[in-house]
């Protein structure tokens, strides 16, 4: 098929896409089992794990965990283990599998960003999901995944959708019409947009104020933001004591409003990287659907 030849220019990875649908059929042709083993055949390697179909309490559609161990002072990863909420779930299974790949040809995540993402979770129990997600656009790894989701939702989706002989124009209308339905994750709105993002845009001045004091106080801090030195500003009882009661010194202040530029411009940077690259789920579904 002529679309195919395009993938890899596309940034879309179809021997992936591949292997997810072997999974997911022999998946859909055992529906009384829950717990499976496979091999990820890759370039690099065949890699053994398993797939468990497991509730995650509906907050979470999938995730990938493994163990790293260090061999002859080299970290290695084992104990590969996906886990899915729904046994149907393509475009899910599509995206652990994209950080399968990831940690394959990257190597282990050193936890970076990813620390910093399941650590938010635990700011507090009403943590706002607008900022959340303005946090995953620091990530790379986290919008690979989303865009080989998106990729597999929207084929789901053209498929049984288009008419016949489609043009283009049929393609983006479908399209369109899809990413605005209820059920279609909207994160890409995040990537789609022009808009500058700010963090006050989610958030009145003292929740993003307590929000940073959080990360400017955490160990994460400095592999986020390794030009900003603050963790000297928190190390007295003096400005513990004052930050327990929310008050604020002018170079903590001044410090919080530096790192709150710095994350929103490198916020603002990636985005406009993954708007570009989003959009060409367009050429692709074009150039497969149109002859």
């Amino acid at each position: 098929m002529r679309y195919i030849k395009l993938f890899e220019k596309w940034g879309i990875n179809k021997e992936l896409e591949d292997l997810t649908d072997e999974y997911i059929t022999y998946i859909k042709n055992n529906p009384g089992k829950n717990d499976f083993n496979f091999v990820f055949y890759h370039e690099l390697g065949n890699y053994l794990f398993k797939l468990k179909i497991k509730e995650l309490g509906g907050k979470t559609e999938g995730n990938i965990t493994y163990e790293v161990d260090i061999v002859n002072g080299k970290q290695r990863t084992s104990k590969f283990l996906i886990t899915l909420s729904d046994r149907n779930d393509k475009a899910t299974l599509l995206h652990e599998l994209k950080h399968f790949d990831r940690i394959i040809r990257m190597g282990p995540d050193d936890g970076t960003i990813r620390k910093s993402l399941k650590w938010v979770n635990f700011i507090d129990n009403d943590f706002n999901p607008g900022i959340k997600s303005i946090f995953y656009l620091l990530n790379d790894d986290e919008f690979e995944a989303k865009y080989h989701g998106y990729y597999s939702k929207i084929d789901q989706y053209l498929e049984k959708n288009l008419i016949e002989n489609p043009t283009r124009e049929d393609v983006i209308n479908q399209i369109n019409f899809y990413l605005k339905l209820p059920e279609c994750d909207k994160s890409y709105t995040y990537w789609k947009n022009n808009v500058y993002l700010k963090f006050s845009q989610f958030g009145d001045e003292k929740y993003i104020e307590k929000l940073f004091d959080l990360l400017i106080n955490g160990e994460i801090t400095p592999m986020i933001i390794p030009s900003l030195n603050m963790r000297e500003l928190f190390t007295s009882v003096k400005t513990y004591i004052r930050q327990k009661l929310g008050i604020k010194t002018k170079l903590e202040k001044q410090q919080i409003e530096r790192a709150i530029d710095v994350i929103e411009k490198l916020v603002n940077k990636n985005k406009e990287k993954y708007r570009k690259k989003f959009n060409r789920i367009y050429s692709i579904m074009v150039d497969k659907y149109v002859n």
